[in-house]
């Protein structure tokens, strides 16, 4: 059972709000395909009663947006649909397709299309304007379990201006809560000292601060509220940072994906290599960049998906350096996996499990080799997940959603096109 925040007519009010967004977007005649992946998505949030965290995240994204200051989703958020459509991501989570500006219809691609970004320029066949590629294929079930049992957390990253102005926002809109801040604690690598971790915030019912054991700390001089990483598994979350890369003029979600093309992947990553966000920036990266030259979105997304997951690189490389198998083929987060196994036949409950399996890195009962030769996939296949999970047998793998490299990618892509300056 989870406590969560009280928002009048919060069921009718995200159910109008996301209608509006799709119709505004989609035209009054939607295609069928993305009426149906909405309704999929809110009938699954209103079971449970999880409207408030995607109002709440909303109310954040409407809010920065009024004061002209950017918001970016990270982790999962991406996903769903229905966050696309609030503005809370930039991220599309549907299937590869055309989507056409004039005239707002839509065009889905056949099922080898991996990426929109890496669909060629067209014209629209009805009115003639150029059309936006558009969609990266992820299930809504990778940000909210099988059965949408798994509250949803949004971590947003903002400018450091609308940072600190973020819990007064909040707390305007849910004055049934006290927001806290999450701590931990954990030990320094070379000694027993523990040390603090200041993290997300916590919407804790009034009803409930003289039941949950809150504790205080010290922060900017003035004393904070806050509870035990421990003590929060009850109560709604949602990480908020700050990021200097965010203050750069307005960072358009409508992004063009054909400055995503091949000449922008191997000229502007490859040659010049001068990166935007600190992470593109360091050597190795670059190295590994050029090393494998990725030649659309969709291949470069997966390289910087191996980048973040250690456990997997050595066995990629293994992989791709004896031309067993291209980086295309790798699967690198766990929306590839689920969607490997639905396109091989496994129904959303099978494909859930086996990813659940794989990210949890449990092997044996919950994941075998016979649940990879059922769905016809080649040895490499599963070899390579198992020993990335024998590598980590306690880690949490492919622990980085997709539609977060999507949308640092985006991000990188975005800045490098800025003509303004980044100040770190």
């Amino acid at each position: 059972m989870y406590y969560l925040p009280t928002i009048e007519n919060s069921d009718t009010l995200l159910t109008e709000r996301a209608q509006a967004a799709l119709y505004k977007r989609y035209g009054d005649t939607p295609h069928e395909k993305i009426t149906k992946r909405l309704k999929y998505e809110l009938d699954m949030i209103a079971r449970h009663g999880y409207e408030a965290p995607y109002l709440i995240a909303w109310y954040i994204a409407k809010e920065a947006a009024k004061h002209e200051m950017n918001v970016m989703a990270r982790l999962a958020a991406g996903d769903s649909f229905t966050a696309f459509l609030l503005g809370i991501t930039g991220v599309n989570p549907l299937k590869p397709h055309y989507y056409c500006p004039g005239c707002k219809k839509v065009f889905f691609e056949d099922e080898n299309c991996v990426d929109g970004y890496d669909l060629p320029g067209k014209n629209c066949p009805l009115c003639g304007s150029v059309m936006r590629g558009d969609g990266h294929d992820m299930p809504f079930e990778s940000f909210t379990g099988a059965n949408g049992e798994e509250l949803p957390m949004f971590s947003l990253v903002t400018s450091p201006e609308f940072f600190y102005r973020a819990t007064g926002v909040l707390q305007s809109l849910v004055s049934d809560c006290e927001i806290v801040r999450v701590i931990g604690y954990y030990r320094s690598k070379f000694g027993m000292k523990s040390h603090l971790k200041v993290g997300r915030l916590c919407f804790i019912p009034k009803d409930r601060m003289g039941i949950v054991p809150i504790c205080e700390y010290k922060s900017r001089n003035r004393t904070v509220l806050a509870i035990e990483e421990k003590d929060a598994g009850e109560y709604l979350q949602m990480d908020i940072a700050a990021a200097e890369e965010l203050c750069r003029g307005t960072i358009n979600d409508e992004f063009d994906p054909c400055k995503m093309s091949y000449a922008t992947v191997t000229d502007e990553f490859q040659q010049k290599l001068e990166m935007s966000l600190p992470f593109f920036d360091i050597d190795s990266f670059k190295k590994t960049l050029i090393k494998y030259s990725p030649t659309c979105f969709s291949e470069f997304v997966k390289l910087l998906g191996l980048f973040y997951n250690c456990e997997l690189f050595k066995g990629a490389e293994e992989l791709m350096d004896s031309q067993t198998v291209s980086l295309a083929q790798l699967p690198v987060c766990r929306e590839d996996i689920y969607n490997d196994f639905i396109k091989n036949g496994a129904d959303k409950k099978e494909a859930y499990r086996i990813m659940k399996a794989v990210t949890q890195a449990k092997t044996g009962r919950e994941l075998s080799a016979d649940d990879f030769k059922r769905y016809g996939f080649p040895e490499w296949y599963y070899c390579f997940l198992n020993k990335a999970i024998e590598v980590c047998p306690k880690a949490s793998i492919f622990s980085v959603p997709k539609a977060h490299l999507i949308a640092n990618a985006k991000l990188e892509i975005m800045l490098k096109n800025s003509t303004q300056e980044v100040n770190y």
